[in-house]
């Protein structure tokens, strides 16, 4: 798990030395907010690339073997 932490840097040396697939990572994050009275709000909010794949295998159940499914 410490080679995939931000602290160790080695998914920005990855994106940055273009050893991952940026095609399959969006940089968009979407929220929807629903208001007590029923109104939605949306906000957009773009990130890096290392930093959405980081959001993404933090969340992932197979964190390693996700990170091989992104490299080139």
């Amino acid at each position: 798990m410490l080679i995939i932490s931000k602290k160790f840097g080695f998914i920005e040396w990855l994106v940055e030395n273009d050893k991952i697939n940026k095609d399959l990572i969006s940089r968009v994050l979407i929220r929807a907010y629903i208001s007590p009275e029923n109104l939605v709000s949306l906000e957009c909010e773009f990130h890096d690339y290392y930093e959405s794949l980081l959001m993404l295998l933090s969340i992932s159940n197979s964190p390693i073997e996700d990170l091989i499914s992104y490299l080139r």
